[in-house]
């Protein structure tokens, strides 16, 4: 993940298939929120395959909501929905 003044961004998540649905993937990403909201960054975006299915459902499964399609991110040839989650809003609410 890449952290910047106010935002945070996932450039990369990846779990074997073998140990897919088995948690870990989850706990990868509360562990990077954590980070980001430590360092003071409620707001993470990422993008994922459009084709990808499992990994948008996953990540809208976490709290993350789709905000835009962009046509041909990966090398021209493939596109991406792009994703976004505000910590503050979707976790720290939940706290009270």
């Amino acid at each position: 993940m890449h952290f910047s003044e106010e935002e945070a961004h996932l450039d990369l998540l990846a779990v074997n298939p073998k140990y897919q649905r088995t948690g870990i993937g989850r706990q990868l990403i509360e562990w990077l929120e954590k980070s980001a909201l430590v360092a003071g960054i409620s707001i993470i975006y990422l993008e994922v395959r459009t084709k990808n299915k499992d990994a948008r459902m996953f990540y809208e499964r976490l709290g993350y909501s789709r905000i835009r399609h962009v046509h041909g991110y990966y090398s021209g040839r493939e596109s991406a929905v792009c994703m976004a989650i505000d910590l503050c809003y979707s976790r720290c609410s939940t706290d009270t």
